[in-house]
């Protein structure tokens, strides 16, 4: 059994690199086709013959694709006790490096990952079959909800590559995990998921992940009510936002209102005033539409790439420049106040061909008076053309901020 199913493997995977290896797609050992009855076959006669003889090389496809299993099953605290049948039997350690030179093998030959970040660095031998596993089953519950929690910024870069995606995820993550926090350090696998978890309706023809697999996936995180209602929400906004987002950058539409001028689809950060629970007064910034703004200046999202970026105030957290996209046209609270010329939301590693566009939005205009004026939802933006004339009125609900 396990020599045709080696062969069998050899073929699929084979096919299903050369296909994706022109996209730049990897292949997860996940990814291997087989239904449930075979893998339960082929476990039960691979423990049989590395109890007799070890691992045989001649059949290390099989033992990647049992890996991979294992590591979709895994739930965060023994690996190896989930790969065998009988207990002890991975205990030695030249087979767990053999395994692990096997996955390198797979990564060389069929483009499959390669493990990212601090745990992978940690754990040098199980991340690679966890990484071949995709979404492990006990990370799933994390990833929905956080999926649900930040869709509407995710719908903004629907034209964003699947490392922007996965940075985004990356600097949004709720730190209440510390090994969802680790898995969301592989921004390109991240990224990956999402976008086969979004574009899965449009059957194209380069998956980026097996449509079995992905059913898969989701067939996991439906039998958990709660991941699953997240889940379904969170794919809804990301389709429905998908052609008009993606449309922005490409040329093809707009966020604005037909009737909205250039000047005001690009103009810097404005000011707006909440009133919070306690009575205080919460500053913001009326982000810029820099979707808009680079679409003008034929950028593409990838210039910012490597680029960081965070809000006035912030000491130690910065965040993908490839937020700035999410951030357009919406309301984002103030964590201190610039001082008079500074900027608003600092710039790190910005490359050169991105600072003519993004210098004019990210100053908040320097002058003695801020007038914001109360609108029907009870919030006070900036009035950004006045004179001297303006007055505080209790009925038009015009303020002043100094």
């Amino acid at each position: 059994m396990l020599d045709a199913l080696q062969v069998q493997l050899e073929a699929h995977f084979a096919a299903l690199s050369s296909l994706r290896r022109p996209a730049g797609y990897p292949v997860y050992a996940i990814e291997h086709g087989q239904t449930k009855d075979h893998i339960r076959a082929a476990r039960e006669a691979a423990s049989q013959e590395h109890r007799t003889f070890g691992l045989r090389r001649q059949h290390w496809l099989v033992w990647i694709i049992l890996a991979a299993e294992a590591g979709y099953g895994y739930d965060g605290d023994e690996y190896w006790p989930s790969l065998e049948l009988t207990a002890g039997a991975w205990r030695a350690q030249a087979d767990r490096q053999a395994l692990r030179s096997w996955f390198e093998r797979f990564q060389r030959e069929y483009a499959g990952p390669t493990p990212e970040g601090r745990w992978a660095q940690q754990f040098t031998i199980i991340a690679w079959p966890i990484a071949g596993a995709l979404l492990p089953k006990y990370l799933q519950g994390h990833f929905a909800r956080h999926l649900f929690h930040v869709r509407y910024g995710l719908s903004r870069l629907a034209d964003a590559g699947a490392d922007e995606i996965g940075a985004y995820l990356a600097a949004t993550g709720d730190q209440r995990s510390a090994r969802y926090d680790d898995f969301l350090e592989q921004t390109d696998l991240t990224g990956r998921i999402v976008l086969a978890l979004r574009d899965e309706d449009l059957n194209e023809p380069v998956p980026r992940i097996l449509p079995g697999t992905l059913s898969r996936i989701v067939a996991d995180l439906e039998r958990r009510r709660e991941a699953g209602e997240f889940l379904r929400a969170a794919r809804q906004v990301l389709r429905s936002a998908r052609g008009v987002a993606s449309s922005v950058l490409a040329g093809g539409g707009k966020l604005w209102p037909s009737s909205a001028s250039s000047e005001e689809m690009v103009r810097p950060p404005r000011l707006v005033a909440r009133r919070v629970a306690d009575g205080a007064i919460q500053i913001g910034l009326r982000m810029p539409n820099f979707a808009a703004a680079f679409k003008k200046a034929a950028l593409v999202t990838g210039a910012l790439g490597q680029m960081r970026v965070r809000l006035h105030g912030e000491t130690e957290r910065w965040a993908p420049g490839a937020i700035l996209l999410s951030w357009s046209n919406r309301e984002v609270p103030l964590i201190s106040f610039p001082e008079a010329g500074g900027p608003a939301i600092e710039l790190e590693s910005a490359p050169a061909k991105v600072l003519p566009t993004l210098a004019p939005l990210i100053n908040l205009e320097n002058r003695p008076l801020w007038l914001l004026r109360r609108h029907e939802d009870n919030a006070y933006r900036q009035v950004t053309s006045c004179g001297s004339a303006w007055k505080r009125d209790p009925v038009s609900g015009v303020i002043g901020v100094e």
